[in-house]
Order: C-alpha cells, then structure tokens, then sequence
C-alpha cells in the first residue's frame, strides 16, 4: 500500500497491481503474454495503484480513505467527473482492469466476501462492518475475509457495499463496445455516446467498428444471457455468470473470457455472481454489487442495465492510479 496525493494535494490510500499474463490467469488458455488490462501500445505496465477503498468525496474529489462513507455517486457522468478531475494519470477503474484482478483471485482461490445485505454479508451473517445510515458501511470497517487477499494489506469492498461505475467497456443495443488501456490513457480519450473510441468485436475477439454484421452482442432471450452476433429480442436478460452462455454452434473467443465477459468453465459455484444485461440503447457496467445485492452477491457481479446519466441510488466509484514512470517497453506481438 502507499498513499498518492492528487493534483489538489488529495491523499489516497492505494493497492499496488502488478501486470500479469494471461496464462497465468485462465489454465489452458491460448492467449499468451501480457493481459491486454496493461498494455500500452508496444508498452507494458509494469503495475497499476488502485483504490483500496470505494471513494468518498473530499473538496469534490473522489478519494481513498479509510472508515469513510463510501460515497453515492448517482451515475456515469458524475464519476468521470469526480475522478478525472484529480489531474493526470487517474480514472475510473477500467473494467479490463477489474477483470485482471478478479481472475488473479480466482485463480488463487480467493473469494471474498462483503457487505451484501445492509451491513453484512449475506451468506456469512457474522461478518458486518460499521453501518452507515443508508446501509452501506464505512470504508474498511469490515473483517478482512472482505479484501482481495484475503489480508488488511488488500483491496476493499470488490464485493457489496456500493455498485462501482467502470469505464471502457458498454453494451450498445446488445452490441459489445469497449476502449482498450491504451485509448483510454489518452488526454482526449471521449466516452461520449457517439465516440470514435469505443470499438466492437468480431467472432475472432478482433476489434471491427461498431455496427459491423459481426460483431458480438449479449443477447437476453428468453431471460438468459449468452453471446452471439444477433440479439433476438432487445430487453432485459440475467443469470448466474456461470450459466451466462452462447448460440448454437458458436465459439467464443478467447479474449471474452479473459476480460470476464464469459465464463472460463461453467461449472464454478454459484455464489461468483450474477450478470444483468439490458440490450435496449446504451448500457454502462456497476460492478461489485451492493449491500442490497443478497442471494446474487459474488466477486463477478455485474449489472450492464442503467444508461449514463441515470439516478441510481445504490453506486460509487474506485479510482486508479496510472504512472508513465511504470511503462517498459515489452514484447507484446503474441
């Protein structure tokens, strides 16, 4: 941990995130080299600082503070405001990023648990934090079962307490849209709804431009959630990410599962998480789940539903830190 001081002298206590390659992630997966979370160009990022605790506000700025109330954040444009505010190198947690995070724990059997029914954890009842009045509870006032390692040293609050507001990755009518690490490090990098930068992908996880016949979409017929390059019926769809699946006949590339859009195997429990689509116009991700999340808690929570600017009682916001100090040249042609 260490603590970086913003633009306005802001302090913020942060997680240091090393790079990490792909196979050492998902066992048996053919994509080699560096997770696609910290590359930069022909550059890799050596590590990455994140917050250790869901932002409060401090002067109108997002920051990492313990036994704080993690602050409401009501929707997207706010938080880019909040976060992009404090000044070179910071911004919203890149979903990539998460997914890189979430995969390492996995893959190291570490499955936190958190504040998923107003000020504890839903299936262990013993575990609770210091409730706040609107039944979240201060940041880091819980046991450390609720960190990313499972230790003090770790990261906070992944699961339950307030959803989080992630950026580079949306879903457009059903289409998915992202902006990879290297777009979004870019000063003039837009997340504007008609945006150059946001980008789709084909069958083969290649980048096309959004709108092309190929490229992949969620789908949410008949309430499921899987992976194809029609959507059926534009709506709501959800299920366990486990279960989340794909159409008759199709491969899903690898990339989609290594950036937590599809499961690696499907036969991990339940209790990993529950996925939430909406394939009607523009939805942006909250990751985490929150402290009324209960029975659909788990470390791959994710809820695609709600557009930009929408009110959402229940969202927050996790700040990085990204140094150009922390780039090295890499061979990244695999």
């Amino acid at each position: 941990n260490t603590v970086i001081y913003d633009a306005f002298g802001i302090p913020s206590v942060m997680v240091e995130i090393t790079a990490v390659n792909c196979e050492d992630l998902i066992d048996g997966t053919r994509m080699k080299g560096t997770h696609p979370a910290f590359l930069y160009g022909q550059y890799r990022i050596r590590r990455i600082w994140v917050s250790k605790y869901i932002n409060c506000l401090v002067e109108g700025k997002t920051a990492s503070l313990p036994m704080s109330e993690p602050a409401y954040i009501p929707n997207f444009e706010v938080a880019l405001q909040s976060v992009k505010g404090k000044g070179p190198g910071w911004m919203i947690m890149p979903f990539q990023l998460r997914m890189a995070i979430l995969l390492r724990m996995w893959k190291h059997q570490m499955n936190p648990t958190g504040n998923t029914d107003i000020g504890q954890d839903y299936y262990k009842r013993s575990e609770i934090g210091i409730q706040t009045t609107t039944g979240s509870v201060l940041t880091g006032s819980g046991p450390k079962q609720w960190t990313h390692n499972g230790q003090t040293t770790g990261i906070w609050d992944l699961v339950g307490n307030l959803n989080e507001w992630d950026c580079g990755f949306r879903l457009m009518n059903g289409e998915i849209q992202l902006i990879d690490t290297v777009d979004l490090l870019r000063k003039d990098c837009s997340f504007e709804v008609n945006s150059s930068y946001w980008h789709a992908l084909d069958k083969n996880g290649k980048r096309v431009l959004p709108g092309n016949p190929e490229a992949l979409h969620f789908d949410g017929h008949d309430g499921a959630v899987r992976i194809t390059t029609k959507v059926e019926e534009h709506g709501l769809g959800n299920c366990a990410f486990r279960d989340v699946s794909s159409a008759e006949g199709f491969e899903v590339p690898e990339l989609l599962k290594m950036i937590g859009l599809y499961p690696a195997h499907h036969d991990e429990p339940e209790r990993i998480g529950w996925r939430w689509i909406n394939t009607k116009g523009e939805a942006i991700p909250l990751c985490g789940g929150a402290f009324r999340i209960m029975n659909h808690s788990g470390l791959f929570f994710m809820g695609v539903t709600k557009q930009r600017d929408v009110n959402y009682p229940l969202s927050g916001v996790r700040s990085v830190y990204i140094s150009k100090n922390d780039f090295e040249e890499a061979n990244v042609s695999e």
